[in-house]
Parts: structure tokens; C-alpha cells; sequence
């Protein structure tokens, strides 16, 4: 029964998007694997519509591979692919038409410490990676034939939720389908709904909350007995907006979005997930985007929603791996913490369609 709903959902993704990125980096042959079997098994999506994009690790800082070198200017810079100027007020900007025009302040160490050797870099600079990972793929994704008009982006560690399968989820992609010309960028997949802040894998969830980040629908599951009972699946649905949530994990765009992206991400000024949030979503109405947001996650992070106990250790997350692991216990969202107070999740969710 559960294989049947992969089956039909992954019918509906390859009608809503024309090819699949997967962001992974050198040597993460587990995660590519743990990829395959959910996207080309599961979901029955074909390999060939299937890229595996090998991202900036910061394990080679100032090493970078040769998609990111393209990008460097002739009249180079050291930290070429940071923003040049380190900001004296974060929020300077953030919304306005233009770039951003600097470095958050919390990776002014990524510049002091940039001259020595990689591996020995502030964990925080990994975010910075990762936005020049997405904007690697994004490239990737512009220089492909013109009939590939729509990307899916997926991180290396996802899993498909209860969501996903569900009938009113199938509705949602297939009016994506239906109406391309509606959309530019959708989010399949978020965290941390309506929280300013970040408070690491810890941190229990509210209901509302858990609903919307998404559990993974395996065999045993809960998903799995519902859909055996035929009982009735929460109901999703599209919001016409990008609600106040963090990770980028899964998301869909377009080519005019995409180009936009690029040009705002690069240089890295910021992590993806706080630039999108911050300073995208406020342009969208004057750049004339369509943004939407599925209410609960196709897909979720399967280390943000399983038990530290039976998670695999190559799907572990960097933020779990920094706040359990970590040496000196340096968090990666210190500074985002130390700015701002918790203020509960500002998320409820929507009464039923019927």
C-alpha cells in the first residue's frame, strides 16, 4: 500500500518539475545512496532525471572546485566569493531591490580565519558553504536546455513525509502542473515554523509545529496504517506565501527564479535559509514573484525527525552534529540565538478544506 502512495506521489513530482537536483558533497557516497532508493525506488522518478550536484565543502575552503572558480571576477579579491564588506547593521537593505551588499556579522570569522586550512574553520562557516552550494546547482540548472523550465532542489539527507502521500498533497502538485505560468519558487519542505530563532535538535516540537515539519513515511509507520486503514490523511495545502520558516531542504523554482537567486546569494552575504526568508520573500511582490509554500513538508530532514538512537550516522545533520558533537560546543546558530529571544511559534494550522 505504502510503495502504491510513493508511486503516485513521485508520478505527481515528475509532472511538477522537469529535473531533480540533489545537493551532496565529495565522498558522501551513502547520502547519494540513501537518495537513489527514496527517488528512483520509491518514488520511481528515472535516473536520468536525476542530478547529483557535489557542492562547496568547506573541508576545501579557498580550494574551491571549478563551477565555483567560473564565478570568480577577473579583477579578484581575497574571499572572492564572500560579500566584500562585513555589515555594520544586519539588517540593513534586507528586502530592498538591490543584493545584499555585506557579510552578516555572525561569519566575521570565516574572513579573519579564511588564510588557514579549512577543516579548521568556524563551524558557522558551513552555512556559507551551503549557500554556495545551492547557488552551484541553481548555475547548473540555468545551463541546462531551455526545455527544463522547472528545478527541484533536494538536500542529500531528506525523506518523504506522511504529506506527501496524502490525496490533498497529489491536489497541490497538480495544480503546480496545471498552472506553471502561477509560480516561481515553492517550498516543499521547512523547519522551525514561526520561531526567530533556532534551537537545535533538542528542543521538543510543538504538535502544530511537527505537523508542519513532517515525519518520514516508512513501512510501520504511522502513514503506513493510515493509508492501510484508508483513514483520512491530514489535509495540506499551498499557501500563497513563504510563511517565517527556516531550511530550504526542498524547493521547487523556476528559471526567472533562479537567475534572481544567483544574483541575490552571490557573493555569499548569508545562510540560503535566513536570505530567503529575509530578504527574498519581502521582494517578491515589487520583482513581481510568485512564491508559495506547501503548509505541511513534503519532505523533512530525517535528522531533524528521527530519534538520535536509530539515526544513521551518515545522515546525521550539521546542526546535530555541531550541538551533540561539536568539540568546543560551538553552536552554528550562536549568533542567531544571541539575537533574539524566543518568541513561541507564531504557527497554527489551517482549519480543513473540508
Amino acid at each position: 500500500m505504502t510503495q502504491r502512495a510513493h508511486e503516485r506521489a513521485g508520478a505527481s513530482l515528475a509532472r511538477t518539475v522537469d529535473h531533480v537536483w540533489v545537493l551532496t558533497l565529495p565522498g558522501s557516497s551513502q547520502r547519494v545512496s540513501h537518495m537513489r532508493e527514496l527517488l528512483e525506488q520509491d518514488l520511481r522518478l528515472p535516473s536520468s532525471m536525476i542530478t547529483f550536484f557535489e557542492g562547496a565543502s568547506c573541508a576545501s575552503w579557498g580550494s574551491w572546485p571549478p563551477w565555483l572558480q567560473a564565478l570568480q571576477s577577473t579583477a579578484a579579491r581575497p574571499n572572492w566569493w564572500l560579500s566584500p564588506n562585513i555589515c555594520d547593521d544586519d539588517d540593513a537593505g534586507r528586502g530592498g531591490d538591490l543584493p545584499p551588499q555585506c557579510l552578516q556579522t555572525r561569519y566575521r570569522r570565516c574572513v579573519e580565519r579564511s588564510t588557514i586550512d579549512g577543516s579548521r574553520l568556524p563551524a558557522v562557516c558551513n552555512e556559507l558553504c551551503y549557500t554556495l552550494s545551492v547557488v552551484g546547482a541553481l548555475r547548473d540548472f540555468l545551463r541546462r536546455q531551455s526545455h527544463i523550465e522547472r528545478a527541484l532542489l533536494l538536500e542529500d539527507d531528506v525523506c518523504a513525509t506522511s504529506s506527501l502521500l496524502s490525496a490533498s498533497s497529489l491536489r497541490g502538485l497538480d495544480w503546480l502542473h496545471a498552472n506553471r505560468a502561477e509560480w516561481d519558487l515553492v517550498k516543499l519542505g521547512d523547519c522551525y515554523r514561526g520561531f526567530k530563532a533556532f534551537f537545535g535538535a533538542r528542543r521538543r516540537m510543538p504538535e502544530a509545529e511537527v505537523l508542519a515539519t513532517g515525519r518520514c513515511a516508512t513501512k510501520g509507520s504511522q502513514v503506513d496504517m493510515l493509508l492501510q486503514s484508508r483513514a483520512v490523511m491530514p489535509n495540506n495545502s499551498l499557501l500563497p506565501r513563504l510563511p517565517w520558516a527556516y531550511c530550504t531542504h526542498a524547493l521547487a523554482v523556476s528559471r526567472r527564479m533562479a537567475t534572481h537567486l544567483i544574483a541575490q546569494a552571490f557573493p555569499a552575504s548569508d545562510v540560503f535559509d535566513n536570505l530567503l526568508v529575509t530578504h527574498v520573500a519581502p521582494q517578491a511582490r515589487r520583482q513581481q514573484l510568485k512564491l508559495w509554500a506547501f503548509n505541511q513538508s513534503l519532505f523533512a530532514q530525517v535528522a531533524k525527525v528521527t530519534p538520535a538512537r536509530i539515526l544513521p550516522s551518515a545522515l546525521l545533520s550539521y546542526e546535530r552534529t555541531v550541538g551533540e558533537v561539536g568539540g568546543a560546543g560551538e553552536s552554528a546558530r550562536t549568533g542567531m540565538r544571541a539575537r533574539h529571544r524566543r518568541r513561541g511559534s507564531s504557527y497554527h494550522p489551517p482549519r480543513p478544506l473540508g
